[in-house]
């Protein structure tokens, strides 16, 4: 026998002893040779690979129904009492859906918000502030989206982040140290929750609640 071999057969054996008395009294055992195999589906012709091994035996396939099931989109249950394996079909995965949805938002916020920084870095360290209003612009856009997903709290902190913009601007074309100053700490304070926020709303442990809205028809 080569290695794999051995390694099924003492499965095999090991889930011979540990399978109940009573049916051991009816006669029902048998030590079989089998294999284990790591199976290919094709569901309507698209291609599936299940997350646990399959077994081969006397020409059958047996695959493991956890693994088959949440492929098809069920949820799983086993009540151990009764030894009943319990398959939802028609679960309720409107949460879950929206908080694919939501975070898909907010990864667009993320990335908006780093290519305005990105742009930001040259026109401070050269000066040029002619393209400062496409930034303001930029920043109303992003605080619509957040606004748009019912975060309010996001959107007012990006609002915060294009005023100051708006001092900067003004701050420097006056030669106001002050405004010049404010709006910085304004900015950096901002940009500083807008950063915190987006990190824990795109963390995988941050889920959303559906709230279903009346809507008049």
């Amino acid at each position: 026998m080569n290695r794999k071999y051995k390694r099924i057969l003492s499965i095999g054996i090991i889930g011979l002893f540990t399978m109940s008395g009573s049916a051991w009294a009816e006669d029902q055992f048998r030590n079989v040779e089998v294999f284990f195999q790591r199976i290919h589906i094709a569901i309507n012709g698209q291609q599936n690979t299940l997350t646990k091994d399959s077994i081969l035996y006397d020409g059958s396939v047996y695959v493991p129904l956890r693994s088959l099931s949440e492929m098809l989109g069920a949820q799983v249950g086993w009540d151990g009492e009764t030894g009943t394996v319990s398959l939802d079909f028609i679960n309720d995965n409107k949460n879950a859906l929206f908080t694919a949805s939501q975070k898909k938002m907010y990864q667009y916020v993320v990335i908006r918000n780093n290519q305005i920084t990105k742009d930001l870095i040259p026109m401070f360290k050269n000066t040029e502030f002619d393209d400062l209003k496409s930034i303001v612009d930029r920043y109303a856009e992003i605080s619509k989206i957040a606004k748009d997903i019912d975060d309010i709290t996001m959107s007012q902190t990006i609002d915060k982040m294009k005023a100051a913009i708006i001092l900067l601007q003004s701050g420097w074309e006056k030669k106001n140290t002050d405004d010049y100053m404010l709006a910085w700490t304004i900015y950096s304070k901002n940009a500083e929750l807008l950063n915190k926020d987006l990190t824990t709303k795109l963390s995988e442990s941050y889920h959303y609640e559906l709230i279903e809205k009346s809507t008049n028809n």
